[in-house]
């Protein structure tokens, strides 16, 4: 494996994971489509038996880089795999607004709140496309609970 040393325990956890997740088959399909970025939803691993995962993943796989993020303030976490190549390119068109940003100018003049931000990476810096996309999500979620509301 590249001249990396990595204990049995943890290279037998790492094949275990990828059986169990399917998580190369669903990235490959997901990336097929055109997508840099696919999100796993890591809630039912521990953080800490994931870490020695993603470091032998990210140097077995150079082509994928592997990163898990938390939500909910730390109770429940992400697996990003992104696309190295095509994220370098994506990552090229990025602005200084992040999905924080689309959230407060979508919530911010309606005097509504979201749990949202608890979901989501809030600091996930975006392409001005990204951001107007994010931004028109929000506004017609907002959209649809007012009609809730006040139906």
């Amino acid at each position: 494996m590249s001249g990396y040393y990595y204990r049995g325990k943890d290279v037998q956890s790492t094949l275990l994971f990828l059986v169990e997740t399917n998580l190369l088959g669903k990235v490959d399909d997901y990336f097929r489509d055109g997508s840099y970025e696919y999100v796993f939803q890591a809630d039912d691993y521990d953080a800490e038996e994931l870490k020695p995962i993603l470091v032998i993943l990210n140097n077995s796989l150079p082509f994928y880089q592997f990163e898990l993020v938390e939500k909910y303030g730390g109770h429940a976490w992400d697996l990003i795999v992104a696309d190295v190549r095509a994220k370098k390119i994506h990552d090229a068109n990025l602005s200084d607004k992040t999905l924080g940003d689309a959230y407060h100018e979508a919530f911010s003049d309606e005097g509504i709140q979201s749990t949202i931000m608890f979901h989501q990476n809030m600091n996930k810096k975006l392409t001005e496309k990204e951001y107007q996309k994010a931004v028109d999500g929000y506004k017609a979620f907002i959209s649809v609970m007012e009609e809730d509301l006040n139906d």
